[in-house]
């Protein structure tokens, strides 16, 4: 992936943003995504004495048509990000009174799935003496959102995991979604210059056995 993204002058998040929302079109059948992506927002310098978290989730619309290689994606959501980020100090609330989307309780007015980012490996804190350590990722029982993908470069490999609505979804359902975006991108970085529609969501070993599957019933019933 970092081979690839280097290639195509972009980050490795811009790939792997990529590959989420070729994904979520591939599963809703959807050619228009829209993805929520929280970045930084301590652009004024008012801000930098403060003590707190400073984020603003934006909405990152994508096109995405099978017909058109992954390398043609991949330029299209890299110059989305790069005009997306020219204003990502905008509120939410600000985007939902200019667009005026239909409201619901059930959901967020501009996107349903997110994909947050962390780049870089984290490092050890260290401070004159005291010891520090991080505390590992909490459950809070409810998300925000149908389906949030949070990753982190660990600088060998990218780790994170897939939050998801359990009204919407099943845990088996889940980790599918979770093998189908690891397939994606490994095809992504093999070929890119493959249509993006036929990125293949399952390995050659799987598509075998789903076909053995398919297979045994209609063999039983002709016995």
């Amino acid at each position: 992936l970092r081979q690839l993204s280097q290639h195509h002058h972009l980050t490795l998040f811009m790939t792997v943003l990529t590959g989420w929302a070729l994904l979520l079109s591939r599963l809703s059948g959807e050619q228009e995504v829209v993805i929520g992506v929280p970045f930084a927002n301590r652009g004024s310098p008012e801000t930098e004495p403060l003590i707190g978290f400073f984020a603003n989730a934006v909405p990152v619309r994508i096109q995405v048509d099978p017909r058109h290689s992954v390398a043609q994606l991949l330029k299209q959501v890299g110059e989305t990000v790069l005009a997306v980020q020219q204003h990502q100090h905008i509120p939410q609330l600000q985007i939902v009174q200019l667009v005026q989307p239909q409201r619901s309780r059930s959901y967020n007015a501009l996107f349903q799935a997110t994909l947050a980012w962390q780049g870089g490996a984290s490092r050890a804190l260290n401070l004159p003496g005291l010891q520090a350590a991080a505390l590992p990722d909490l459950e809070h029982g409810t998300t925000k959102f149908d389906l949030t993908l949070s990753l982190h470069d660990g600088g060998d490999a990218l780790g994170g995991w897939l939050e998801y609505a359990s009204a919407l979804f099943d845990a088996a359902t889940v980790q599918r979604f979770a093998l189908y975006l690891h397939t994606l991108l490994d095809g992504m970085a093999a070929d890119a210059a493959q249509a993006s529609g036929r990125v293949p969501l399952l390995t050659a070993a799987q598509q075998t056995a789903l076909l053995e599957q398919s297979r045994t019933p209609a063999l039983a019933a002709a016995e």
